[in-house]
């Protein structure tokens, strides 16, 4: 009887360890992961864009439209070498996505860039994420690249 008292103890204390570990490393990744928004100009126009969250946000000017900045959009990533596996075109909003050329098991691995383009009031706004591992610096050299594609 006193074996079994025992044994109930150390798996209780074995699963709380597990839940305290967990939840510590999970409280971890999330301040590493909360980084503050990075601000910084693009192009020739000096558009600004921010990074927060994997996310790079900018605003064109008003007299860009979302199928022109779709456009460009899927001309930089076809430049830059991604394959553009999903086109979603709605009222006021472009949604492309794309990966690396890839074949085999290393598909799992490699980046996927979902870039959207959408009407917000007066201008259009564009949105760029890299999955699985968000990349500031690729993120903002798509934006960069579809900037010169509109010449700004």
């Amino acid at each position: 009887m006193d074996i079994r008292r025992h044994s109930d103890f150390a798996a209780r204390r074995a699963a709380l360890t597990a839940i305290v570990i967990g939840g510590a490393l999970a409280f971890a990744a999330t301040l590493v992961g909360c980084r503050t928004v990075t601000i910084a100009p693009q192009g020739k126009s000096k558009t600004i864009a921010t990074y927060h969250t994997g996310v790079v946000s900018a605003r064109l000017p008003e007299t860009m439209d979302v199928l022109t900045a779709a456009a460009a959009g899927e001309a930089a990533l076809l430049e830059r070498g991604y394959v553009i596996t999903r086109r979603t075109k709605t009222n006021g909003q472009s949604v492309l996505r794309a990966t690396t050329p890839t074949a085999g098991w290393r598909r799992h691995f490699d980046r996927r860039v979902v870039f959207r383009a959408m009407q917000r009031n007066r201008s259009v706004r564009v949105d760029i994420v890299i999955d699985p591992f968000p990349d500031e610096a690729e993120s903002r050299s798509i934006l960069e690249a579809t900037l010169g594609q509109l010449g700004l």
